[in-house]
Order: structure tokens, then C-alpha cells, then sequence
């Protein structure tokens, strides 16, 4: 894995000190402890322009952040991509293993706009295929909370149940199901006293107003796990 590239894109390619105001196009990447006492974990290193980080170096600035704590979503990447590239190597031929700094390579080198649906195109180096005029995005979805009660129990000792119901007020409806609201594709994020909360598949809302009536849309499907919306490309 190239830390480095891992920590400018962590960071929005911005200094974290002047967060761009110094101009520098110049980007290095500082250790907040030194590399003998905190190695070269992404938790120990932040993104310096050249400016702030020779600045820092002479003394002439003190940085705020402080090292943070372990990645452990990091870690669960790193466990599942070995494990979705042994399923994969078992069942098709020619799969191997790439790292985002060769994805950004070839896509710079290329001329290819920055977006998931393009590093797809990037990754498979396939750069001049042509595309589909849409793609799928899929979306996780929560399970419930762990905690079965609300811990501060209401008046007369009785604890709340934590978990909330399937079910939206009176309707046949639940969280994530898919429906069409005036002649939008959505999903039900929520509701408020039995008004569904709707938005798409990177959680904007998609109505004018907070919520709305749970008449007012047209049930399409249950979705289970994960959710899944087309997309159309920009370009």
C-alpha cells in the first residue's frame, strides 16, 4: 500500500495547518511523532505544504493535531479485500490486486476525470472502452442498534426498548424500502409521526419539505442489506 497516497487523499490533497492559504502547490507529509518513536502509520503522518512544513521544521509554527488513534476501518478493508479477492481467484482467471496510487497514475496520465465509476475504467486499464451511459451504486444499509433498552428508564422503572419497528406508523411500509415520490426514484430514510423522510442513495433529501404523507408515494421493492440505484454518468 503507498501510505502516502493514502494520507494526501485522507487529507483532500490540503494542507492541515494554513488549509491552503500559504499558495503551495507543494505537498509533504509530516510525522507528528518521529518516524523512530510512531513509524510510518497513517495515524502518525498529516499532509504539510512545503511552506507550513518548513516553517515547522524552524520552529516557527507549532502544529495542533496530535497523532490519532488506529484505523480500524482501515483494518476491516484490508481483511475483506483479501477475502473478496480469494472468492474472486477461485472462481474467475486473471484477477490481481492494484493500489490507488497506480489507479491515480493512470488516470492522470490518461486524462481521466476523477470519479468511482471512472477508476473502474482505470483499475481494468481499459481507459479508451466505451462506456455505458449508466452505472449502479450500492449502498450498505445499518441493522440494529446493540442496545436492546434506552439506558435512563422512564417514570415507574420501565426502560425503553431501543430497538425501533419495522413498520412506519399504520402503513404497509418500512425504513429503505424503495418508492417513487412524484416521479422520483427514492428510498425511505426515516419518518416523522408516520411521515416518511425520503432521499436518495447518498442521503439527500429529495422533497421540498422535511416528510411527507406515506399516500403520496408508490412502493417499488423491500430492499434487504444494501440498496442499489442507477446512475447516470456525467460524461
Amino acid at each position: 500500500m503507498n501510505v502516502r497516497e493514502y494520507v494526501l487523499a485522507r487529507d483532500g490533497h490540503k494542507c492541515q495547518h494554513c488549509k491552503g492559504k500559504s499558495g503551495d502547490k507543494i505537498l509533504n507529509v509530516h510525522h507528528l511523532e518521529s518516524r523512530k518513536t510512531g513509524g510510518n502509520a497513517p495515524s502518525n503522518l498529516i499532509t504539510l505544504c512545503e511552506t507550513c512544513h518548513k516553517a515547522y521544521h524552524r520552529g516557527e509554527i507549532q502544529l495542533k493535531q496530535k497523532r490519532g488513534t488506529s484505523l480500524r476501518d482501515a483494518a476491516a478493508m484490508n481483511v475483506m479485500r483479501w477475502a473478496v479477492h480469494d472468492k474472486a481467484k477461485a472462481k474467475f482467471e486473471n484477477v490481481h490486486l492494484t493500489f490507488g496510487y497506480i489507479t491515480k497514475h493512470t488516470r492522470i496520465e490518461s486524462g481521466v476525470e476523477k470519479s468511482h465509476n471512472a477508476d473502474a475504467f482505470c483499475i481494468a486499464k481499459n481507459v479508451q472502452a466505451e462506456r455505458l451511459s449508466s452505472f449502479l451504486k450500492v449502498r450498505l444499509l445499518p441493522r440494529h442498534n446493540r442496545t436492546l433498552h434506552v439506558c435512563n428508564p422512564k417514570q415507574g422503572g420501565i426502560r425503553r426498548s431501543a430497538v425501533a419497528s419495522h413498520w412506519i406508523d399504520k402503513s404497509r411500509l418500512q425504513r429503505f424500502d424503495s418508492v417513487v415520490w412524484n416521479g422520483i426514484k427514492c428510498f425511505i430514510f426515516g419518518s416523522t409521526n408516520g411521515r416518511l423522510v425520503l432521499r436518495d442513495i447518498d442521503s439527500i433529501l429529495v422533497t421540498p419539505v422535511a416528510s411527507v404523507n406515506a399516500k403520496s408515494v408508490m412502493y417499488l421493492n423491500r430492499n434487504k442489506g444494501f440498496v442499489i440505484q442507477e446512475l447516470i454518468c456525467e460524461t
